[in-house]
């Protein structure tokens, strides 16, 4: 979860609908993740493909 994405979703209402296996929240970042926190993006891909596999 980044911060100051148009509308960020809690844990809580996150877990309400989906199958939670990982959550992060992130320190700063929004909407456009991928271009303001590259990494921290990538690694948030990478963590999934491995839980998911």
């Amino acid at each position: 979860m980044f911060p100051h994405d148009i509308k960020p979703e809690p844990r809580s209402c996150a877990e309400a609908f989906l199958n939670i296996r990982d959550y992060v929240e992130h320190p700063v970042g929004g909407h456009f993740a991928a271009w303001e926190q590259p990494e921290a993006y990538a690694d948030d891909l990478r963590r999934a493909v491995k839980l998911s596999g």
